[in-house]
């Protein structure tokens, strides 16, 4: 029988006959693809958080071999409701917070409202409020990555028994109960290093070890990421965190450099869109921020395919806005209108609170609104701005 073993040479001729590839990604686009891929093959939750650099050289080295096989990385799906701690809740569920509003239920002309006007489907608010949380109510939001590490979406964590326990204990507790897949994003919790408050300065230190600084700054998207879970600190009024490196105060960045510190931006002007898993719609804010919310309702009517984003402002309506001072936004419909009870009008609400928020306004007042309500939100009266966005599970 004729000898079929390739020596070396053979090989090298052979790959020279093999059609050319050309792959025109850049290096963050086949990253995110990998971590797709690993998150789908992940049998269990692993304990570590930003994006190592050993996926970063991967990505770099094998992207055309990986290239057809990340091609189809979907989302993460939902098994149900988390065994320990965390009490997850679906959109078919309602959260304890949430209650059915007692106003007549009204919709716009032509819209099919049979089932809204017997009461059933009526749509469940997501934003939390201080008349949420009640005596001695607390909460924790995190931000998370979808599985594609494109956007962080903020969730929040109703905290129930914690009495006794400051803010950060309960944070850290919540980075290491949560279960990212649950909720249709990706694993990224709990944080390398350890967390303490910084005394006098209203923020927080992250303190690492040499080698776990040298796996945050593995990569541009590790440092973004990195920023961004921060950013929601500033629902709890915190402004800062400090970075150590073996005790050393400070932590190179790959895109920044050399750095002490972060500001936590309090209004860092971001337009809302929605991200939809299966089981989830989230709030979340898009990949830039706008000179003025004028110009960031105006983006939310249209997608974001790169990022997966959806509107949150849906057709046909157009939206103007004019600050009214002290802290109001007056945000006008072009054409009088009679808002349906549904979950579209309900978010679109509800990301236009968030924006509002997110560039620094205090409340709300809508304009040429002809119904009283849609869900719990009265559109007569002004709307306080929330405390934090997607209420998604209860911590006990």
């Amino acid at each position: 029988m004729k000898d079929r073993r390739l020596n070396e040479q053979d090989i090298i001729e052979g790959f020279r006959h093999l059609p050319p590839i050309h792959d025109r990604r850049d290096a963050e686009e086949i990253y995110r693809k990998v971590m797709a891929g690993m998150e789908q093959e992940k049998a269990k939750k692993k304990r570590r958080v930003f994006l190592p650099s050993f996926a970063a050289a991967a990505a770099l080295s094998f992207a055309t071999v990986l290239g057809l096989y990340l091609a189809g990385g979907g989302h993460l799906h939902m098994p149900g409701k988390d065994a320990g701690k965390l009490e997850i809740y679906s959109e078919s569920q309602d959260a304890p917070a949430q209650e059915e509003s007692e106003r007549g239920l009204l919709s716009r002309e032509g819209a099919d409202t049979a089932n809204i006007q017997k009461g059933e489907n009526v749509p469940k608010k997501s934003l939390l409020f201080s008349d949420d949380l009640g005596d001695g109510g607390q909460f924790v939001t995190l931000a998370i990555p979808d599985p594609q590490f494109q956007n962080m979406i903020p969730v929040t964590f109703l905290v129930k028994g914690g009495e006794g326990e400051n803010w950060l204990q309960q944070y850290t507790e919540m980075m290491n109960e949560v279960h990212e897949e649950d909720l249709g994003l990706g694993e990224y919790y709990p944080y390398l290093g350890k967390l303490s408050f910084e005394e006098g300065d209203g923020g927080i230190r992250l303190m690492l070890s040499g080698e776990e600084a040298a796996q945050i700054s593995s990569g541009t998207i590790g440092e973004e990421m990195l920023k961004k879970s921060f950013e929601v600190l500033r629902y709890l009024n915190l402004r800062k965190v400090t970075f150590y490196t073996d005790g050393k105060k400070g932590i190179f960045l790959p895109h920044t450099g050399w750095i002490e510190e972060y500001d936590i931006p309090q209004t860092p002007r971001y337009g809302y869109f929605l991200y939809k898993t299966e089981n989830f719609t989230y709030l979340t804010p898009g990949p830039n921020a706008y000179s003025t919310i004028k110009e960031a309702l105006k983006e939310m009517k249209k997608r974001i395919e790169t990022h997966l984003l959806a509107p949150s402002i849906p057709e046909p309506y157009t939206v103007s806005a004019e600050d009214r001072g002290g802290g109001r936004l007056e945000v006008r419909f072009r054409e009088a209108v009679t808002l349906p009870n549904d979950e579209a009008a309900m978010r679109m609400i509800e990301a236009i609170l968030l924006t509002a928020k997110d560039f620094g306004y205090k409340e709300v007042l809508f304009q040429n609104v002809k119904n009283d309500a849609v869900g719990d939100y009265r559109l007569q009266e002004p709307l306080a701005v929330p405390l934090a966005p997607n209420i998604v599970a209860e911590m006990r």
